[in-house]
């Protein structure tokens, strides 16, 4: 077993948040046995110093929040999934928390497994989805739902019917849906929202950029873990109103694009995760842009929560 000095010696690049980008290469020479000694170093406290919110003192810029919140995936991939089921609710509350359990890769977790943030299976979300007319997942339901659940739990989603409702209207639950805009798979994943957020860590694994990463059946995996990464960046950018993030405050482009769509189609009123709704679908109000995006999911998810009610476990 390695020495724990020279462990936080390879980790204590976590420390600086200039330095996040070049953690990935930490990461990937990670043991088994360093991954036992992961929450004693504290790295996802420092992880979470990073990511904060708006108006935390500790928080990083807007990119440094997402690298984190991809290098914590990163981390759990390798054998924490326990440790990121409970931390992650309180990373969405902004109290830092640890711990060392260890357990087997996402993909290998059982469909019954319980969501925690909500107590709702994936048998039950799989079954909610193939009653759903609007959602042709076909033989696919119980894989997608799985990985709704488990990257829901992951990235602190409130609800993974939430994301349920952005598939729907976003593909359709199509995994080979592909816009004439250049959106991919269920979760229609565009290229900038990829590099921004996904690209790093769903290119080394998949051995491709986009949309080699996430499109096709035998990435659907992927683009649903993309697609709940890229919520939950913009939920960490945008949940307190367009107007009091970083993008608005300090990038002219971006507020004289925005600005319009605040007076006249009220995206001013957006926060938490109306916000990040808004973000993903994008904050454009011209010609094409779909000013009702979020109005539509929170409807279909809405309709989800009711059909939850009457499905048994």
């Amino acid at each position: 077993m390695r020495e724990g000095g020279l462990l936080e010696n390879k980790m204590n690049i976590f420390a600086n948040q200039n330095c996040l980008s070049s953690a990935r290469e930490t990461i990937k020479t990670l043991t088994p046995d360093d991954l036992k000694n992961i929450s004693k170093l504290k790295v996802i406290e420092k992880l979470n110093s990073v990511i904060g919110n708006d108006s935390s003192a500790g928080a990083g810029t807007n990119g440094d929040r997402a690298e984190a919140l991809a290098l914590k995936a990163s981390i759990y991939r390798l054998g924490v999934i326990e440790a990121e089921k409970s931390e992650t609710v309180k990373v969405k509350e902004s109290t830092p928390a640890t711990t060392g359990t260890q357990t087997k890769k996402t993909t290998e977790t059982p469909s019954k497994t319980t969501n925690p943030l909500l107590a709702i299976t994936a048998d039950q979300i799989a079954t909610i989805m193939a009653a759903n007319p609007k959602c042709d997942c076909g033989s696919n339901c119980d894989e997608y739902a799985k990985y709704i659940s488990t990257y829901s739990a992951q990235y602190g989603i409130d609800d993974p019917l939430r994301i349920l409702a952005i598939m729907i209207q976003e593909s359709g639950c199509k995994y080979n849906a592909h816009s004439s805009s250049g959106s991919y798979g269920l979760m229609q994943i565009n290229g900038v929202s990829f590099n921004d957020v996904c690209k790093n860590e769903l290119s080394s694994e998949s051995g491709g950029n986009f949309p080699n990463s996430i499109f096709g059946s035998e990435n659907v995996e992927q683009n649903i873990e993309c697609g709940i990464e890229i919520l939950k960046a913009k939920y960490m950018e945008y949940h307190n109103g367009v107007e009091r993030s970083q993008s608005w405050i300090k990038n002219d482009k971006f507020r004289n694009i925005v600005n319009p769509c605040i007076t006249y189609n009220g995206y001013g009123s957006y926060t938490k995760w109306d916000a990040a709704l808004r973000a993903y679908n994008g904050w454009g109000c011209g010609t094409g842009a779909d000013v009702h995006y979020v109005e539509k999911v929170n409807k279909i998810f809405s309709q989800l929560k009711i059909k939850s009610t009457s499905v048994s476990a």
